[in-house]
C-alpha cells in the first residue's frame, strides 16, 4: 500500500523534471495536449470502447502530472484532505469534521481513496479531481448513446476533455467541493435518460450532501424528471419520491443515532444560509457577466455556444432535451450568484450545462443529416480542435512552470520544523487557516475544523463554533497547537485581535498546557507540556559566523538572497537576506549563554523611515522599528548590534518581521559568552 503512495508522487516528480530538461513543462504538455485528444478522436470514431475510456482517463491525468507535486494557493483542498484524514481518526461527519460550505460526500470520495493504497496528500487529491473528471465523461458519453450513433456519443464528450486538458488556473486543478457535484449531475443524467427513478431520486437527494450549492440543479433535473413522468407512466414518481425518502430516512437515522441532529442544523444548514446572507459582492448583471468572461472557463462556454446557438437557428425549435439543459443551465447560474462571491472555482459547475447543450445540438444535427460525419467533424472542428489550438498558441508562455513555481511557497520549510514536535497520525490543532499544515505533516486535525474562520471572524454563531472548538481540543488534547495567524499570513494577520490569545477561554488553555517551542513564518508552535523533543538536530559549532545572502547561508526559513556587485559596498557586505514576510534563521546549538552579533548594511535605499523592521532573538523583541538608514545615518555603511542569548531548549531563532518594504540582515555572528570572549 505504501509503495504504491509514494510511487505517485515520485512518478509525478521525476516526469515533471524529465519534461522540463527535454523541452519545457508547457511546450511537452501542450504538444501531449494535442496528441492525445488526436488518439481520443481516433478512437472515438473506430476503436474499442475500453480503449476509447482509457485514452481520456490517460489524457487527463498526463497532462495535469506536473501539478500533482506542488502546493498551490487556494487552502480548500488541504482543508478537504485534512477532514479526510480525520475521518479515519472518527468516521462520523459532524461529529469529526465540519465541511464548512462542503457536504461529507466530498470527503468520504477523497478519504476513500486510501482504501486503494493511495494516500491523502495533494497527488492524490489532483488524482481525485481527474477521476471524477473521467467520471463525468463516461456517464456523458453513456447517455448520449441513448440518443445518437456510438462515434457520435464518443465524440459529443471530447469538448469538455479539451477544455479541462488546457486548464491552467490553479482553482480548477485541485480537488475542490465541486467535484463530486459534477459526477453526480452525470449520474443523474444518466438515470433519467434511462428512466431509473429510485436510483434517480437516491442521487437527487444527495447532491446537496455533497454541496449545499448543488441544490439548484438537483431541483432542475427534479423537475425535468416530473415532467417526463407526467408524459409518461405516473406509477415512476412513487419510484422517484422512494429513492428521494431512502436518502432522507438514511440521514435522520444516521443523526439520531450519533446525536448530531444540533450539529447539522449549525454547520450545515444554517451556516450555509448565513454564508449567502453575509455576501461579499453585489451583484449586477455587468459585474456577473464581467466575473464570468474573465474566467479560463468562459473559453470553452464561448466555443459551446458558438456551436450550439446555429445549429438552434437552423432547427427553428427546442427540443424538451434542449430546455432541459436550458433549465440546467439557468440553475447552475442561480447557484453560483447565490453565495454573493467571486469564487472562480463555482463556475466549474457550468461545465455540465454546457456539455448536455452541445451534446444535444451534435444529436439534433446528425439525426436529421444526411451527411452525419460531416457534421461530427464540424462540432469536433468548433468544440475541441478550434479551443485547443487557440488556448495552446495565444496563452501566455510558460504559464504553466509559472503556476508551478508560483504556487508552491515556503510554508513546505515549515513541515521539517513542525515534524520535531509530532509524528505522522498525531494529533496537531491549528489555528487561523493553514490546512496544509496537516497535510505536509501527515498529521489528524485535533478539532473537527482544519482551519478556524468562523472561530475568528465575527458571525451570528461564532460562540458556537468557539465553544465546539473548544470542547473539541478538551476531550483529545493534542500534541502540538500552531498559531497560524501573523502578519503576512492572509487572512488573518493581526495576533492582538485574531490569534489564540484574543479568545480568553482558548488563551487559557494552551497557556496552562502547552509551552512556545518555535516561531517559524509566522507560525506559533506550542508543544503539549508533556511531549519531548522527537528529533536531535547536531549543534551548529561555536564561534559561529553566516554571511546571509552567500553560498554558506544556512539555517533560514523564508526570505530570499540579494548580492550588490558593485564595489561601493565594504567588503563581505555585499550580501543579504531580504525578507518580505516573517522568516528567520533557526539555528541548532547547545544550551548555554552566547553573545549574538547581527550584522546590518542599508544597499538600496536612500533616506530614512524607507526600511523599518523588528528583530526577534528567541522569540524576544530585541529591535523595535529598526531603520538601518537612520542608525547608520547614511547608506552603505555598516553596524552591528549585539545581544546575550540563553539558549535552554537547543536552539538559537533570530526573526525577521517587516513593517516598511522588506527586512534584511547580512552577518550573523554566536559566539560563546565568556570572560575571555573576544570583542
Amino acid at each position: 500500500m505504501s509503495t504504491l503512495m509514494l510511487d505517485l508522487g515520485l512518478i509525478a516528480e521525476v516526469y515533471t523534471k524529465a519534461i522540463a530538461g527535454i523541452g519545457g513543462i508547457d511546450a511537452v504538455t501542450n504538444l501531449l495536449t494535442l496528441v492525445f485528444l488526436a488518439v481520443c478522436v481516433a478512437l472515438a470514431l473506430r476503436g474499442p470502447a475500453s480503449a476509447f475510456s482509457a485514452a481520456m482517463l490517460i489524457s487527463a491525468v498526463m497532462v495535469r502530472l506536473p501539478v500533482f507535486t506542488c502546493l498551490l494557493r487556494n487552502p480548500d483542498e488541504a482543508h478537504m484532505l485534512a477532514g479526510a484524514r480525520r475521518l479515519y481518526y472518527d468516521p462520523v461527519f459532524w461529529r469529526s469534521v465540519d465541511g464548512v460550505t462542503s457536504g461529507p460526500l466530498n470527503y468520504y470520495a477523497l478519504a476513500s481513496l486510501r482504501l486503494f493504497g493511495l494516500p491523502l496528500n495533494f497527488a492524490t487529491a489532483r488524482f481525485a479531481n481527474v477521476l471524477c473528471l473521467w467520471g463525468a465523461l463516461v456517464l456523458l458519453w453513456l447517455t448520449a448513446r441513448e440518443f445518437m450513433p456510438e462515434w457520435a456519443a464518443r465524440l459529443s464528450v471530447l469538448p469538455w476533455l479539451a477544455a479541462a486538458a488546457g486548464f491552467r488556473f490553479v482553482e480548477f486543478l485541485q480537488y475542490s467541493s465541486e467535484c463530486v457535484p459534477l459526477l453526480l449531475g452525470s449520474l443523474a443524467l444518466w438515470l433519467l435518460v434511462r428512466e431509473r427513478w429510485f436510483a434517480l431520486g437516491v442521487v437527487l437527494a444527495s447532491l446537496p450532501l455533497a454541496k449545499l450549492q448543488a441544490l439548484p440543479m438537483a431541483a432542475a433535473f427534479g423537475v425535468a424528471a416530473a415532467c417526463k413522468i407526467w408524459r409518461g407512466d405516473r406509477r415512476d414518481g412513487v419510484r422517484l419520491a422512494g429513492g428521494l425518502a431512502a436518502v432522507l430516512l438514511a440521514l435522520s437515522a444516521f443523526l439520531t443515532i450519533f446525536g448530531l441532529w444540533h450539529d447539522f442544523d449549525q454547520s450545515f444548514l444554517r451556516s450555509n444560509l448565513s454564508y449567502i446572507d453575509q455576501a461579499e459582492v453585489e451583484w449586477t448583471a455587468g459585474r456577473y457577466f464581467a466575473f464570468i468572461a474573465k474566467s479560463e472557463i468562459a473559453g470553452f462556454l464561448a466555443w459551446m455556444a458558438l456551436w450550439i446557438v446555429p445549429v438552434m437557428v437552423w432547427r427553428r425549435r427546442v427540443s424538451l432535451a434542449g430546455l432541459m439543459a436550458g433549465g440546467l443551465f439557468v440553475a447552475t447560474l442561480y447557484a453560483i450568484y447565490q453565495p454573493g462571491r467571486e469564487f472562480p472555482h463555482y463556475l466549474l459547475l457550468l461545465m455540465l450545462p454546457a456539455a448536455l447543450g452541445g451534446m444535444i445540438a451534435l444529436a439534433a444535427l446528425i439525426n436529421n443529416s444526411r451527411r452525419p460525419k460531416l457534421a461530427g467533424a464540424a462540432f469536433v472542428a468548433v468544440t475541441v480542435v478550434a479551443p485547443t489550438i487557440h488556448a495552446i498558441f495565444l496563452a501566455p508562455p510558460a504559464v504553466l512552470t509559472t503556476t508551478l513555481n508560483a504556487f508552491s511557497p515556503a510554508v513546505t520549510q515549515i513541515a521539517p520544523r513542525l515534524k520535531a514536535w509530532v509524528n505522522p497520525g498525531d494529533l496537531m490543532a491549528v489555528w487561523g487557516w493553514a490546512p496544509e499544515l496537516n497535510v505536509l505533516t501527515g498529521t489528524v486535525p485535533a478539532t473537527r475544523d482544519a482551519q478556524s474562520q468562523r472561530q475568528i471572524e465575527d458571525g451570528p454563531h461564532r460562540d458556537y463554533y468557539l465553544q465546539r472548538y473548544l470542547k473539541d481540543l478538551r476531550a483529545n488534547p493534542p500534541r502540538v497547537f500552531a498559531d497560524a495567524v501573523a502578519p503576512f499570513r492572509p487572512p488573518f494577520e493581526n495576533r492582538a485581535t485574531q490569534g489564540y490569545e484574543s479568545v480568553p477561554a482558548l488563551r487559557e488553555f494552551v497557556n496552562s498546557n502547552y509551552e512556545l517551542q518555535d516561531d517559524v513564518q509566522g507560525i506559533r508552535v506550542f508543544a503539549r507540556k508533556a511531549a519531548h523533543r522527537l528529533e536531535t538536530e547536531i549543534p551548529a559549532p561555536v564561534p559561529l559566523t553566516i554571511v546571509a545572502g552567500s553560498d554558506g547561508d544556512r539555517f533560514h526559513y523564508g526570505g530570499g538572497r540579494f548580492e550588490f556587485r558593485e564595489e561601493t559596498a565594504p567588503e563581505g557586505y555585499r550580501s543579504a537576506r531580504f525578507c518580505r514576510s516573517t522568516c528567520e534563521y533557526s539555528i541548532p546549538m547547545e544550551n548555554g549563554c552566547y553573545r549574538v552579533r547581527l550584522h546590518f548594511i542599508e544597499l538600496i535605499v536612500a533616506g530614512p523611515g524607507q526600511r523599518v523592521f523588528d528583530v526577534t532573538v528567541n522569540r524576544v523583541a530585541a529591535l523595535r522599528s529598526f531603520d538601518i538608514f537612520r542608525e547608520a545615518s547614511r547608506a552603505k555603511a555598516p553596524i552591528v548590534r549585539e545581544f546575550t542569548a540563553d539558549i535552554r531548549d537547543g536552539r538559537l531563532t533570530i526573526g525577521l518581521v517587516p513593517i516598511v518594504r522588506e527586512a534584511d540582515i547580512s552577518r550573523i555572528e554566536v559566539v560563546k559568552n565568556t570572560p575571555d570572549a573576544p570583542n
